[in-house]
């Protein structure tokens, strides 16, 4: 089973236009988007360096870059429970119990393309599994991922579902799936260049048709391939040597990367304690410039959207 590939066509002319820019022009736009964001009342002035950059390097101009950064701020006071404590502390038991459901971590190495890429293994205990968990870690990866490399050219996700079973049409969220990708898609300076997922139940398509299809543009979800075949699969998209050991490369095992990367998140515990209170005051947002985060308008309809198209087939599905 696959979902294929569509033409992307722009992508190399993006990749061509980031790698053109020089040091002095990022520089330069780095200057200009600290400049706007110390006028800006609504907006926290406290943010990391590294994040502007990332913001800098991942648009395709200083404008996007100013609206998704408002984006991504105003995000937090959307869904609240998403960026606070509990749901990121890794003290937490039920946070620790989610992560023994599955591994997500980093290669060590990025891509010939300047590429990072972000690993999701299913095959721990997936009765553990909480799928708004599942989804702070993500998020939580992804922060980490723009503080560490705000110089990477996009994020490619690669997914092995081999320990997934049809008990995730019982665990899903549509409401909270629907908030990250838009999360995604209108608020993170690195771009989604490609999506994998290998060991692809027969269930699988209706996962795709029900929990990510309807909230992702066509342009991205053309850049998602599904197939049933093994990990061996992966080496088609990503270089063989970048892989985990124990999946067909020369790297770490998962095991040990997957250990490594909850490490990380509980060393910067503080860090997410900081960026968490990172909020938009919206009382002070300029008159002219309200809801770049278009989210309250879509999550209605969304769900409508499920409810009429999808429902009736998950219910066979069980």
């Amino acid at each position: 089973m696959f979902v294929q590939e569509d033409g992307d066509s722009d992508s190399s002319q993006e990749l061509m236009s980031a790698k053109t820019r020089t040091k002095k022009e990022i520089d330069e736009d780095l200057k200009r988007l600290r400049e706007w964001l110390s006028k800006q009342p609504h907006l926290p002035k406290n943010i990391d360096d590294e994040i502007l950059t990332a913001y800098v390097n991942g648009t395709k101009s200083l404008e996007i870059a100013k609206q998704k950064l408002d984006a991504y701020y105003s995000s937090k006071s959307k869904v609240p429970h998403l960026f606070s404590f509990p749901a990121r502390d890794m003290d937490d038991d039920g946070f620790k119990q989610g992560c023994e459901a599955l591994k997500v971590f980093f290669l060590p190495k990025k891509t010939p393309e300047n590429y990072i890429v972000l690993f999701v293994t299913f095959d721990l205990d997936f009765s553990k599994f909480d799928h708004d968990q599942y989804l702070v870690r993500l998020m939580m990866m992804v922060d980490l991922a723009m503080l560490r490399w705000p110089d990477a050219e996009g994020i490619v996700l690669a997914t092995d579902l081999s320990g997934m079973d049809a008990s995730i049409f019982t665990k899903c969220n549509v409401t909270t799936s629907g908030f990250f990708f838009n999360w995604f898609q209108k608020t993170i300076a690195m771009k989604l260049k490609k999506a994998v997922a290998v060991n692809a139940p027969k269930f699988f398509e209706t996962v795709m048709n029900s929990f990510v299809r309807p909230f992702l543009s066509q342009k991205l979800y053309g850049r998602i391939i599904v197939t049933s075949e093994g990990v061996s699969a992966l080496k088609k998209f990503i270089p063989e040597q970048l892989l985990p050991v124990d999946l067909g490369g020369n790297e770490k095992s998962s095991t040990d990367l997957n250990k490594y990367w909850l490490e990380e998140l509980h060393k910067r515990k503080e860090w997410f304690v900081k960026t968490n209170q990172q909020l938009v005051d919206e009382t002070r947002r300029p008159a002219d410039k309200l809801s770049t985060y278009g989210v309250d308008g879509t999550f209605r309809s969304l769900t409508i959207q499920f409810l009429f198209r999808c429902l009736p087939e998950l219910i066979l599905k069980c």
